[in-house]
């Protein structure tokens, strides 16, 4: 019991509590500044386990006390649907603003009956995801998993079959698959066995790789949030392209203009780089991947291939300018 209290007190120095939208939160401070004041300046903790646990049902009531321990052990998570919706609000009603894949890991921020409040572990980008579509993780397990290797699925659809349970679930091109040494996905005790070929991540990210991989999503719908060959938005193509090629990047096109290296002439640019476009007011509202002879491989409508100048993207549909160029960024070294 006295290890389970002091992981309580120590975690984080003395923790982070995330749940800065949930009403008790102000009853956590109290126990903090209460918990904070204890370690810094008691010698209980050399004691015996009975005046720790005292002091500290003392200065906490015992439910709050409960209910803390264990959401500060249950902090962590990952996706157990094909493809799961992250929404802006708790309800199925409100805007999808990403996706997670499959075993894509993320930390609790906060939950609701139905819904959980998560950051995603990839690019940080946070919202709410259905109760249903996700298991628990423990730290342990969640830092195991993120030190394997990883592999993508070779084909748009890869069957993968759990080892115990026998279920198979189907994963799609662009799900990052922690790999073990047996060649299996495995996240913390739960292991599949992938009935398809994959791919692992280059050591050097190639420009040619880039955009070979941004072809496989040629033809796929525009989905505002979407992220995988069935539907993706502009940044989400882009986002899912180079994770496959070893590069994170953030999930929203203004924060992706953020990174890199500015190329000052479309001139001076190279298959690979990311181009942006601005609206009328100077926000970035797009992005996409310059492939050669002067395209450009980016989601509007579709994921689609268009000529691209110092303009801007020329639609051969309309015959007109669809987005006005703003900035050039080269993501590969």
């Amino acid at each position: 019991m006295i290890l389970i209290n002091l992981v309580f007190i120590a975690k984080n120095e003395i923790f982070y509590f995330p749940y800065k939208r949930w009403s008790i939160n102000k009853y956590i401070d109290k126990i903090i500044n209460s918990l904070n004041y204890f370690y810094r300046f008691s010698k209980i903790i050399s004691n015996n386990d009975y005046d720790l646990n005292r002091f500290l049902l003392q200065k906490i009531p015992p439910f709050l006390y409960i209910c803390t321990l264990f959401y500060l052990m249950a902090t962590f998570g990952f996706c157990n649907a094909s493809l799961a919706a992250l929404r802006a609000e708790p309800s199925d009603r409100s805007e999808m603003v990403s996706q997670l894949f499959f075993g894509e890991m993320f930390t609790i921020l906060e939950e609701s009956v139905k819904w959980t409040f998560i950051r995603n572990e990839t690019d940080q980008y946070n919202g709410w995801i259905d109760k249903k579509q996700i298991l628990p993780l423990s730290e342990q397990a969640y830092t195991s998993a993120r030190i394997r290797l990883i592999a993508f699925p070779k084909n748009l659809v890869t069957v993968i079959r759990h080892i115990n349970s026998h279920i198979e679930t189907n994963i799609l091109f662009g799900t990052p698959i922690p790999i073990n040494k047996k060649g299996m996905m495995e996240i913390d005790r739960n292991m599949w066995e992938i009935k398809g070929e994959v791919f692992h991540r280059p050591i050097k990210t190639n420009c040619e790789n880039v955009i070979e991989t941004a072809k496989v999503f040629l033809n796929a719908p525009y989905l505002w949030g979407g992220k995988s060959p069935f539907g993706l938005d502009c940044s989400g193509l882009t986002q899912t392209v180079f994770n496959m090629n070893g590069i994170t990047l953030p999930r929203d096109a203004y924060l992706q203009a953020m990174e890199g290296e500015t190329i000052n002439l479309i001139e001076e640019a190279q298959p690979g780089d990311l181009l942006f476009f601005d609206n009328q007011e100077g926000h970035i509202i797009h992005v996409g991947i310059l492939a050669h002879d002067s395209t450009i491989i980016h989601s509007s409508g579709h994921v689609r291939i268009d000529p691209v100048d110092h303009y801007g993207i020329y639609n051969k549909d309309s015959q007109s300018y669809s987005h006005k160029l703003r900035i050039i960024k080269r993501i590969i070294k």
